[in-house]
């Protein structure tokens, strides 16, 4: 049970106005089919070419829907009942768009929507339909990386009798499956894997000496210091000097002028330092962690060991709920060297398929002190900036 009125759109120039009659409150059952023209010559949009149907409403609450191409190169539009919603002449047009980014519209047409005697009545507001379709997409795209990613991992076992018995580089996890592996050379260099030997060994020692004091010396201050060694941490474990009191393992080495100290975190998370071990007792000390990963904690400030002209690099999260346009965040920072940010889990900046002048819009303007959002279509949402800065 439906309804299709033909009208005839042009790209360059308006001939006669068209206008669409259509009833409140209908809903899934009125649909336009819009031949397009070009200086009054039939149109056909070429193959790549997606359309959206664009409308203001008298109560200027507006919708932004996609609209079909159809084979013979008219463009199908289907009037929802929230196109409907409000009694008067809605402004409507087509937006044409393909895979360049390049965007064409067509003249204005209006819907006159006649008023629903009883029953009807619909509680208008914004509908952008357009961007369910990005989200199923998103969707859809996430599950065909999964199963790509379940078909890479059946050919990586399947291959694994192909591997090089020396030399060569993987290019992903390699899975065991419950098999041990043997004959592990003690560890040189802070990602080298740990034999058991390696470890009993220094869990040995420290029982031997009733206690843990030696391995937590190797974290604290650098005392005792003697050559490599490996310390599992976490909360209660009675270190000072984490960064984080997380559960993971410390894994010190002696690169022959002084120490490497590098943990890894049980969340992936990974931070090191130096101790550079002097003649002269000014010169023993440690160098600040500084993270190769930083955990993502709002409102903390990481050094990492990241430099910009010879000077570290530090970042932090910041977030603001449910923000609207304007909102500003106090940073207090003034040497930002560059940033990131997300509304509603959408990367910033956005910008709609109509582009910065659009209806849906968000970006960032970072000054020194402070962060203002900039947002237009959004509802309020959160959003997070992350800044990476020197001092």
């Amino acid at each position: 049970m439906n309804t299709t009125q033909n009208i005839t759109l042009d790209l360059t120039k308006r001939t006669v106005f068209q206008y669409v009659s259509a009833k409140q409150g209908d809903d899934g059952s009125r649909f336009v089919k819009i031949t397009l023209t070009d200086n009054g010559v039939v149109y056909k949009p070429p193959a790549d070419t997606a359309a959206n149907f664009r409308a203001q409403k008298p109560d200027d609450t507006m919708v932004l829907n996609p609209a079909i191409v159809d084979g013979d190169g008219t463009v199908t539009v289907e009037l929802t009942q929230q196109t409907l919603a409000v009694v008067g002449d809605v402004l409507a047009d087509i937006v044409l768009s393909n895979s360049r980014n390049e965007i064409l519209s067509t003249v204005s047409f209006l819907i006159h929507v006649e008023p629903a005697p009883y029953g009807t009545k619909v509680d208008s507001q914004n509908e952008f339909l357009v961007f369910s379709g990005y989200v199923e997409k998103a969707e859809q795209a996430a599950a065909r990386s999964e199963q790509s990613a379940n078909r890479s991992e059946q050919a990586a076992s399947q291959a694994a009798d192909k591997l090089p018995l020396a030399g060569g580089t993987m290019h992903g996890p390699i899975n065991l499956g419950g098999n041990r592996l043997h004959d592990v050379a003690d560890p040189h260099n802070p990602k080298d894997a740990i034999n058991l030997t390696f470890a009993d060994g220094r869990y040995a020692r420290a029982v031997a000496r009733g206690d843990y004091s030696d391995d937590i010396d190797h974290i604290d201050d650098g005392a005792h210091l003697h050559g490599n060694s490996v310390v599992w941490i976490g909360p209660g474990t009675g270190t000072k000097n984490l960064p984080r009191q997380e559960y993971g393992f410390c894994l010190t080495l002696d690169n022959g002028s002084g120490y490497t100290q590098t943990i890894h975190f049980i969340d992936g998370t990974v931070c090191k330092r130096v101790y550079f071990d002097g003649s002269e007792p000014a010169g023993r000390h440690w160098t600040e962690w500084e993270w190769e990963n930083p955990p993502a904690s709002v409102g903390v400030e990481y050094r990492t060991s990241e430099k910009f002209d010879g000077r570290p690099v530090y970042t932090k999260l910041y977030k603001v709920p449910n923000a609207v346009q304007g909102s500003r965040i106090q940073t207090g920072i003034g040497s930002v060297i560059r940033y990131s940010g997300t509304i509603a889990r959408i990367s910033l900046p956005y910008f709609g398929s109509d582009g910065f002048n659009g209806q849906f819009a968000a970006w960032l303007e970072v000054n020194e002190g402070f962060v203002v959002v900039n947002s237009r279509g959004f509802s309020p949402a959160d959003v997070y900036v992350q800044l990476w800065y020197v001092k």
